[in-house]
């Protein structure tokens, strides 16, 4: 449902032809960040509002969550996005979204992510595939047990990182950093071209960028610390505390 609902609120934003004028990219980006920050607020509790299957494989690998439960998130996710943009076309009238065949995304299918034609097919993926690191790495540090004490504005937090990626990254791929967001267009306009974009730049992503972060950031606990480093914020943690705190386990012990 989430997924559904991230397509049908965001493409709904991209929708021209309702107005006077088309909705400008900087708009665009607000709706999708808006809708994230709602169905975080809405999911987040029951799901952990896992509307990107990006994020879905980078928390399997950060086991966050088990494999049956990513496959079910990701295939529910392709359904609802599916599901979503098939409401929204039954909804809107087709003048609607094709009424400015200037838009280049109008033009390939309307809400559809395609390259900037000034960009080569590599270009763009690593586009994608920065735009999608940034994501993961505010993932990863959400999840991390030592940032437990700082998820408050959780919604707005990730919002605001899913606007600033797409304003920034938009004009040069659509900023997409969402398999099944871009899948769903797809089916209904026939426009496949560099789909594959879209899939193994978000993708390679989660999975490099996750095994990174728990390479470099994650501290092992060691054998003689006695204390939970979970409780410790991540801002206050550094390397004197952690030493001051295991000399006072150890003189506890003692």
């Amino acid at each position: 449902m989430g997924t559904g609902l991230l397509v049908f609120i965001g493409c709904s934003g991209v929708m021209p032809g309702l107005t006077s004028s088309p909705p400008s990219h900087l708009q665009i980006c607000i709706v999708f960040g808006l809708a994230v920050a709602m169905l975080v607020q809405v999911f987040g509790h029951i799901s952990g509002s896992h509307i990107n299957p990006s994020v879905t494989l980078a928390a399997l690998v950060y086991k966050e969550i088990s494999i049956s439960t990513a496959g079910m998130y990701i295939l529910a996710q392709f359904i609802g996005a599916i599901l979503g943009y098939g409401t929204l076309l039954f909804m809107a009238p087709t003048a609607a979204y094709y009424a400015d065949k200037s838009n280049m995304n109008v033009t390939h299918g309307f809400c559809t992510t395609v390259p900037n034609p000034q960009l080569s097919a590599m270009q763009a993926l690593f586009v994608e595939f920065a735009a999608t690191t940034i994501l993961v790495y505010v993932c990863c540090s959400f999840w991390d047990k030592r940032n437990a004490g700082q998820h408050d504005l959780a919604p707005f937090k990730f919002g605001i990182t899913v606007t600033g990626l797409a304003t920034a990254f938009g004009p040069f791929s659509g900023g997409s950093m969402n398999p099944a967001r871009s899948f769903a267009p797809a089916v209904f306009t026939g426009v496949w071209d560099k789909q594959w974009i879209y899939w193994l730049g978000p993708l390679s992503a989660s999975v490099l960028v996750t095994y990174f972060y728990k390479f470099i950031f994650e501290r092992s606990s060691s054998p003689n610390n006695n204390f939970d480093q979970s409780e410790v914020p991540l801002n206050h943690l550094n390397s004197s505390k952690v030493q001051n705190l295991e000399k006072v386990s150890a003189d506890e012990v003692s």
